[in-house]
């Protein structure tokens, strides 16, 4: 505002700002668990452009992609070319675990050689694929499957499945199947030969 006698003027000024930032994001969760194939992608809008990243990811870096991320926490902060930031943490998740397998053998000791049929008992809905590690070196993707045990000892039997995702989980029975030794007769006679006179035997 100006006076000059009974002159007067006036100016008008307006003073703006930037929007808020705000930090929208595109999540990937894990996809099998115990997996670290996460990802985040921020897009950031507001303040002023020429953004910068700070992440608690590792290997993140100054970038807008956050990649390879396991199952948890992780928080960015977003600065803009005025020096005005703001934090944002997102949460990565991941499904339960495949650990729903299960199988039975018909039988599960005996001499040498032993004949074993598999049974794959799990809910067929569950998975789409199957591959089972015998113990004796055999493999098989069907069920039921039949192995012959020779050598006499333990053996473990494993059964590994496939869901609809990917994602594997297993199912181990150690020591499962045991297989005894071929058993070895023992005997005396007496007396040790037989004539006509004592033609009997005692065993």
């Amino acid at each position: 505002y100006a006076s000059n006698g009974n002159c007067s003027d006036s100016v008008n000024f307006t003073i703006n700002e930037p929007t808020q930032i705000s930090i929208p994001a595109v999540l990937t969760d894990v996809t099998c668990a115990g997996g670290s194939d996460g990802q985040i992608v921020v897009a950031p809008q507001g303040g002023t452009p020429g953004y910068s990243y700070a992440w608690t990811a590792s290997g993140a870096g100054n970038s807008p992609i956050a990649s390879n991320l396991t199952a948890g926490q992780y928080t960015v902060t977003v600065t803009d070319m005025n020096g005005c930031s703001l934090d944002s943490t997102f949460t990565i998740n991941q499904p339960p675990p495949v650990n729903f397998g299960s199988f039975d053998g018909d039988t599960i000791a005996g001499c040498s050689p032993l004949n074993v049929e598999f049974t794959n008992t799990t809910d067929p809905n569950l998975y789409v694929s199957m591959f089972w590690e015998l113990g004796n070196g055999d493999t098989s993707s069907v069920s039921p499957v039949s192995t012959t045990y020779i050598t006499p000892g333990t053996y473990d039997v494993k059964l590994t499945l496939t869901d609809a995702a990917g994602c594997q989980g297993e199912v181990e029975k150690l020591a499962y199947i045991t297989v005894y030794d071929d058993p070895t007769a023992h005997f005396t006679a007496n007396p040790g030969e037989v004539t006509v006179f004592d033609p009997t035997y005692q065993f």
